[in-house]
């Protein structure tokens, strides 16, 4: 019992909040920024096969999405109640356990605002995509490509690159290489300029802390000191770099070539009939983009035991 309080203590708790939602927060932005602009930026896609798609990358954020929300939610006010007696002023002037309650019911607020205001563009997208499925799509789901669009768009304003960017192309029925190709350079372009300053800005974070605390002598749950695990840390976010270069090059590559004799209005006859490669290596990147998605995740952790 003493080792479970000596663990599940209120920081240790506030930690495992801000780490569920953080990525919370990092799976939503992808979605926003990667999964629906993947959809919108697949040139010649009917209402239909965005709808389906959506449809499919809804079912699989919700796994996701819903139950983080509640950790998250539940690790702030749990340990509000735990610190209700604390004096301590945060940085914003206020005390540590009303910071830590508007923190909890700032991630709650992500539900009622799926229900009143996302709502109703999901069931147009879903109610489309089940009509889509059963054979029975309207003349109106075939023609009213702008609203539908409108509906993504706006939905994505509010869920990763793994786990939804590329499973959105690959459920869209119908797609062509060059019009998945197409997507994924775009894609590729727009994560990148997020992705490479934030790598770097984490990995910085961890290594200058690693040095600051270089003469501490506490020892984490793992076992190791402080600086060390703050360096492995920093290491596992740099992991990420040569990972990409030898892993996943050839196959971006290959991607962005045909995406380029398409836009260039050169594409060969391998690039129509080789959906198969396309696919292949689309899912090859997705499938390595949630490995790097671990090592940070590793990170995260050992960042947030360290002190």
């Amino acid at each position: 019992m003493n080792s479970a309080h000596s663990i599940f203590t209120p920081l240790a708790i506030v930690k495992l909040g801000i780490l569920s939602s953080g990525f919370t927060a990092g799976y939503a932005f992808s979605a926003s920024h990667l999964g629906v602009y993947s959809l919108l930026q697949s040139p010649g896609l009917t209402s239909s096969q965005i709808a389906i798609a959506f449809d499919r990358l809804f079912l699989r954020s919700i796994d996701v999405f819903h139950p983080l929300v509640g950790i998250s939610s539940l690790s702030y006010l749990y340990a509000a109640r735990a610190l209700r007696s604390s004096s301590h002023e945060t940085l914003l002037g206020l005390s540590t356990p009303v910071q830590l309650v508007l923190a909890g019911v700032s991630v709650l607020l992500a539900l009622p605002w799926t229900l009143i205001r996302m709502m109703p563009g999901m069931n147009r997208l879903r109610a489309v995509s089940s009509r889509a499925e059963k054979g029975e799509a309207s003349a109106g789901d075939v023609a009213d490509i702008t609203t539908v669009r409108a509906d993504l768009a706006d939905w994505g304003y509010g869920f990763s690159i793994s786990h939804l960017g590329v499973y959105s192309l690959l459920q869209s029925p119908g797609l062509t290489s060059s019009q998945i190709a197409i997507a994924f350079d775009r894609i590729l372009t727009r994560a990148t300029k997020v992705l490479l300053p934030l790598l770097g800005i984490s990995s910085l974070s961890y290594f200058y802390a690693a040095r600051a605390l270089q003469s501490s002598t506490h020892e984490t749950l793992l076992g190791l000191s402080t600086p060390v695990q703050l360096a492995v840390a920093g290491l596992s976010v740099l992991l990420t770099i040569p990972w990409t270069r030898i892993k996943m090059t050839p196959g971006i590559n290959r991607l962005r070539a045909v995406s380029s004799r398409t836009e260039k209005g050169a594409a060969s006859a391998g690039d129509v009939a080789d959906i198969t490669t396309v696919r292949a290596d689309l899912a090859d990147w997705g499938w390595n983009m949630g490995v790097k998605g671990v090592l940070i995740s590793v990170a995260c952790v050992l960042g947030a035991t360290a002190l």
